[in-house]
């Protein structure tokens, strides 16, 4: 598997550390060429099933349905409706119900809402006449969204251009996320510090070759550094997006959006500046473009200064989710018969301690705060 692939096979990981273990991975030589879409397979739906579905809503078929760019999980198509234009299916396998019918589904729920209402461009599931946004049909589960026109980025697409817009976007969004408010015993996921202990003690169970890897161990060991646990704790707290990268970032000329937020959690929001800093910019995983991140942060760095973080902050915020990122990654590593030494977000951290990549972060910070 090419190494820039990684990131498009996350999506079922993040918020159990094991859903894509318990699934069926589908296998062949595009996986491993870096081009295979689905994780799960594909559900053929006809047009009975869609205007039963749809009939759901109140909405009537009205044409053809087209299927946009492929889904991992889920089976996407565009469907044309008399009342509303075009709306968004998705269709998911029934091996996924109990991950949708959670608390973490009625969290993603209420933050896409709560974004929505905040004017950022974001899906919002429509509610069935069940008065939830989930149906059951045909042993699938159906979820509708307003449309959101646009193309989700590729790699090749990064550019000044996707960097400002993306940057100002996060800027958005995290203004955003700390308005939300957790009502009284909110079933709220986690992300931040003790979801990777805990993610990695599973991981390092059943791959104990992560125990081998001296840069995991030392990944590991960085998040129980004090500094790092008091810089975590002291972030300002609400919604992580924690997947934030160029497939999950809607461009329509000038307008943008952000999609699947599958896993988003409650925690430490500076994490998603920290993310997208370093999904943005990475053309190659160890090959950086630093006018891709002046572009990105500049929206972003007054939040950073004013909230304590600082460039060396910042460098291990990106650390931290190196880890994330790796523990996520392991299984796929090692399924090419890959060493993990040479997983990308292992070699991402070693490469965040380039004192030259540290410099040019450092005069990024430099110019946007004096």
């Amino acid at each position: 598997m090419k190494k820039s692939s990684y990131k498009v096979l996350l999506g079922v990981l993040l918020s159990t550390c094991s859903f894509a273990s318990e699934s069926k991975i589908i296998a062949s030589n595009e996986l491993r060429e870096g081009k295979m879409e689905r994780v799960l397979e594909k559900i053929e739906i006809n047009e009975d099933d869609l205007s039963s579905v749809l009939s759901q809503l109140g909405l009537t078929l009205n044409g053809s349905s087209t299927m946009p760019k492929e889904g991992r999980i889920a089976t996407n198509l565009v469907v044309p409706t008399l009342e509303r234009g075009d709306v968004l299916v998705r269709a998911y396998p029934e091996q996924v119900a109990e991950k949708l019918e959670t608390g973490i589904f009625g969290f993603e729920v209420r933050v896409l809402s709560h974004l929505s209402q905040h004017g950022l461009r974001v899906p919002s599931p429509l509610d069935f006449k069940n008065g939830t946004p989930l149906l059951k049909h045909k042993n699938h589960i159906y979820m509708v969204y307003p449309f959101i026109p646009g193309q989700t980025l590729e790699k090749d697409d990064l550019s000044l251009d996707v960097a400002q817009k993306s940057g100002k976007f996060v800027s958005e969004m995290v203004q955003a996320a700390v308005k939300y408010q957790p009502k009284e015993n909110e079933d709220l996921p986690e992300g931040d510090l003790d979801h990777l202990r805990k993610c990695y003690e599973k991981q390092s169970n059943k791959f104990p070759e992560i125990l081998d890897t001296p840069t995991f161990q030392e990944m590991r060991s960085f998040i129980d550094n004090d500094d790092v646990k008091g810089m975590i704790e002291a972030s300002p707290k609400g919604i992580v997006h924690s997947d934030f990268f160029f497939e999950n970032f809607v461009v329509d000329k000038e307008e943008t959006a952000a999609i699947d937020f599958g896993d988003a959690y409650y925690g430490s929001v500076v994490m998603d500046i920290a993310i997208a800093a370093m999904e943005f910019s990475a053309v190659e995983d160890q090959q950086w473009n630093f006018e891709y991140i002046r572009e990105f942060l500049k929206p972003n760095i007054s939040w950073l200064s004013t909230h304590g973080f600082d460039v060396k902050k910042f460098i291990d915020v990106m650390k931290v989710n190196c880890l994330r990122f790796a523990i996520y990654t392991t299984p796929f590593t090692l399924d090419e018969g890959e060493s993990l030494a040479n997983n990308p977000y292992v070699l991402r951290f070693q490469y965040l301690k380039n004192a030259e990549v540290i410099s040019n972060i450092e005069k990024i910070f430099n110019e946007n705060t004096l």
